[in-house]
């Protein structure tokens, strides 16, 4: 028996595989996933734009209109002396200490200050009392301290700023100085301020304090980085 060849040495024979198409690399397949459904991937990105809007007005709405913080905010705090003058007469001096405490800038156009008699107490008030109001039971409340049909008001100073005098920008504060002439035999006051709102003169910002003459001054009150206002 014999053996059936090709005729060709066996390390020359020819071996045939076949071949196999190389994978698609990862970013080709996401790119033919896209092409595949750039319609669907479109309308989503419409989607997705369309909520942001959406969220981003909201936020708005809450943070401008709800909050009110587009608005101007005004705090009012005093540093208030006094000296005798003479037997009759004592100068009270009252710095009004204005700081912005919103987030946009503040113009202020105009606005009063008003020192009003507490002690001793004014006719309206001490006209009302008698031996059977000091007990508890017969305790009563008193008008306002706003209302000068009641509480006399020793002096009042209205003021009006021309543009671009009093601006105070957003953290910042300004200093209003206010000198006052008053009787020596007054011994309790109370110190009225309203600012005009730039926005609407009929709105504004209010600060009250009371001051006692018999107490010492404090000399260690901080002083703010301000420059005054006259």
């Amino acid at each position: 028996m014999s053996n059936t060849g090709t005729g060709c040495p066996l390390n020359q024979a020819v071996v045939r595989a076949e071949v196999q198409p190389p994978r698609a690399t990862f970013g080709k397949r996401v790119a033919a996933f896209f092409d595949r459904n750039k319609d669907r991937v479109n309308s989503a990105q419409s989607l997705i734009t369309i909520l942001a809007i959406f969220v981003g007005g909201f936020w708005t709405y809450q943070l401008f209109v709800q909050q009110r913080q587009s608005h101007p905010r005004l705090k009012i705090e005093y540093r208030i002396q006094h000296w005798k003058i003479s037997d009759e007469q004592v100068l009270l001096s009252v710095d009004e200490i204005l700081t912005n405490a919103g987030p946009v800038m503040v113009e202020l156009r105009g606005g009063t200050i008003r020192v009003i008699q507490v002690m001793p107490l004014p006719r309206a008030v001490a006209g009302k009392l008698n031996p059977s109001q000091n007990k508890p039971a017969h305790a009563r409340a008193e008008s306002s301290i706003y209302d000068p049909k009641t509480w006399d008001v020793l002096v009042e100073s209205p003021k009006k700023w021309e543009p671009g005098i009093v601006v105070i920008e957003p953290g910042e504060s300004e200093i209003i100085p206010n000198e006052f002439i008053i009787p020596a035999t007054v011994r309790v006051v109370a110190v009225f301020s309203f600012l005009s709102n730039p926005e609407n003169s009929a709105l504004g910002w209010n600060g009250l304090v009371y001051y006692d003459f018999d107490k010492p001054v404090l000399q260690d009150v901080p002083k703010p980085l301000a420059k005054p206002i006259g």
